[in-house]
């Protein structure tokens, strides 16, 4: 399983040193800055921090167990509001570092802005089984027009470009292009964890491999009838492209 949580501020103008706030969401506990760590799913998997300016010197994840372990500092920081996908920082697969379940999960901010600007940040969390998948493999199209709302999770349905066969299928990787799309994430009809990767502008920007192709291990399965919804953050844009890479079971 793995699980895509995010945190978002408007900065205003000057100098910074805070934690910023996290994203409301409903599978997990948010409240103000903090995230708490759900059972199972307490793995860090791979963290993304951007701020459309080149002013901020700093950026780390912050928890009791983390502090322990001597921090997690994110580096390079993203100074355009969309990633090229390519900058995902500290990508730990299959292990990763474990969290304590219910402990508190901040993200903090260094720098400063000569005006308001949008930071966002994104962590990946997982239950340690995100093993590479290989197998009859397929990529596909599908479009959504998710009018995104700055520094919140906002659902839409999908069409895929044409149809499938019928049949159950496991998703084992996501692109997501959008202008002004941050992040995207898959919601599942049968409930359960979100799991997403970095937006990108346009779709000749480039991606990081492990969101790809099964290097990701299966995000999820879906059946024909019931095919996912997708969440999408960021502050601008309303029409996406996603191509998701499937094995048919």
């Amino acid at each position: 399983m793995q699980h895509l949580l995010a945190y978002y501020e408007s900065l205003g103008a000057g100098a910074f040193d805070a934690n910023i706030d996290a994203v409301q969401d409903p599978q997990l506990f948010t409240e103000g800055d903090l995230v708490r760590i759900p059972p199972v799913v307490n793995r860090l998997g791979w963290t993304y921090t951007t701020v459309a300016t080149d002013q901020f010197t700093s950026a780390e994840l912050l928890s009791p167990s983390i502090r322990t372990r001597g921090g997690w500092n994110i580096f390079p920081i993203n100074t355009g509001l969309v990633s090229d996908a390519f900058n995902v920082q500290n990508v730990r697969h299959v292990s990763g570092i474990q969290l304590d379940t219910n402990e508190a999960l901040q993200m903090r901010l260094v720098g400063t802005t000569t005006g308001v600007r949008d930071a966002y940040g994104a962590v990946l969390i997982h239950d340690g089984n995100i093993d590479p998948v290989q197998g009859d493999m397929i990529t596909v199209a599908a479009t959504a027009t998710v009018t995104n709302i700055a520094g919140t999770w906002v659902n839409g349905r999908i069409t895929f470009e044409r149809d499938l066969p019928v049949g159950v299928y496991d998703v084992v990787g996501l692109c997501a292009v959008g202008a002004g799309l941050v992040a995207a994430r898959l919601v599942f009809t049968a409930g359960g964890m979100r799991p997403g990767v970095l937006g990108k502008a346009v779709l000749n920007a480039e991606e990081s491999v492990f969101m790809r192709y099964g290097f990701y291990g299966i995000m999820g399965t879906f059946d024909t009838t019931a095919p996912p919804s997708v969440d999408c953050i960021g502050s601008s844009g309303a029409a996406q492209t996603f191509f998701l890479d499937l094995i048919r079971r």
